[in-house]
């Protein structure tokens, strides 16, 4: 697909030109070790364009050769709301879960930190997803997506803005936006 044929989801240009890249190339229903590994690297890509677009140069940050890990907290310390740091606990995981695939055959405990990544995302969005959109896409995908469009959020806030705040403890399942 070409950025001419890129669909039109009606929220803005960056955020439908990630989602076409979502649904282009995150596999659906499919081996959720591929769409692990599909998804981080568009969450990787959405992470780079983020800090890209908050600096100044972007040039010393290419020079710097960052990590993923090390691209997240410099993505943290720039987003413009606090409150979200479920986003940077679930990058974290979700780099940790790639690592383990990349790194191991068999990873000791992947299924019960992949469920831990799952529920942080879920927990955190406060966006429920439609039954006939998680079944058609498969939970993982959907976890995945959810993750890169708060990323987006960031590009399109302003530090003072009103944001949703939320509580820092995922362990309370029980999101509250406050405005």
């Amino acid at each position: 697909m070409s950025s001419s044929e890129t669909p039109s989801f009606g929220v803005n240009r960056d955020m439908d030109a990630a989602i076409g890249r979502i649904l282009e190339h995150l596999p659906i229903k499919a081996d959720p070790v591929l769409t692990l590994l599909k998804g981080h690297m568009l969450v990787e890509e959405t992470v780079r364009k983020f800090v890209d677009a908050k600096v100044v140069s972007r040039h010393a940050v290419d020079e710097a050769q960052l990590s993923f890990h090390q691209t997240c907290c410099l993505a943290k310390a720039l987003y413009p709301c606090d409150e979200l740091g479920w986003l940077w606990d679930a990058a974290k995981k979700l780099n940790r879960l790639r690592n383990d695939l990349a790194h191991n055959l068999e990873p000791i405990g992947f299924n019960k930190r992949l469920e831990e990544f799952q529920e942080l995302v879920e927990w955190g969005s406060v966006l429920p997803t439609p039954p006939s959109i998680q079944n058609q896409m498969g939970r993982l995908a959907v976890t995945l997506a959810k993750l890169i469009a708060f990323i987006y959020v960031g590009l399109e806030s302003r530090p003072g803005e009103a944001k949703p705040s939320l509580p820092s403890d995922p362990k309370l399942h029980t999101p509250v936006a406050v405005v």
